[in-house]
């Protein structure tokens, strides 16, 4: 093996174990949650959310029946498990958005992007969305419904984004 492939093969083991990581990675999440109507109600979802290891911290907020989670520095952010932590705590999830700590996530091309050994499906990827820094999670764990029907997502999509996880996603600006 010559010296440039050995390093190659290094490089590449290292960043398959996680010992390298890239500058993206999600800092916080907003979540809407349906059906909060009293402080015991907000106590009761907080409670849930305080389980995941990966939150820094919460900030309930009953009058917008909503929460931001900060996450910890470097942490694996399980989007699946707030969603599951808000119905585990009896109410429903209106919709779920989380910032990007480095808006690289959506260099390249095409509706595939990888964060953390997840994959994220783009629904309305454009060379806008290089800027951004926001996504919205698109699925039936992530809102209603009624506001799911809006979007169509691919079946091919679980096809052409390996990962550990799969998400739908579109990309804000904001």
């Amino acid at each position: 093996m010559t010296t440039a492939g050995g390093v190659k093969f290094v490089f590449i083991t290292l960043l398959s174990f996680g010992w390298i990581r890239g500058n993206a990675q999600f800092t916080s999440i907003d979540i809407g949650i349906n059906g909060l109507t009293c402080s015991q109600c907000s106590r009761s979802v907080e409670m849930e959310l305080r389980k995941l290891g990966f939150l820094k911290s919460i900030q309930m907020d009953l009058e917008h029946t909503s929460a931001v989670l900060a996450l910890k520095e470097d942490a694996y952010a399980d989007i699946a498990a707030v969603a599951r932590a808000v119905r585990d705590a009896g109410f429903s999830v209106r919709y779920l958005k989380a910032r990007l700590k480095d808006s690289m996530f959506f260099a390249g091309s095409g509706n595939c992007r990888s964060l953390q050994g997840d994959a994220y499906f783009i629904l309305n990827a454009s060379e806008d969305h290089k800027r951004s820094d926001v996504v919205q999670f698109i699925g039936k764990d992530f809102m209603p419904k009624p506001m799911l029907k809006q979007y169509h997502v691919p079946p091919v999509a679980k096809t052409l984004c390996p990962g550990k996880r799969i998400y739908s996603i579109i990309v804000l600006k904001e």
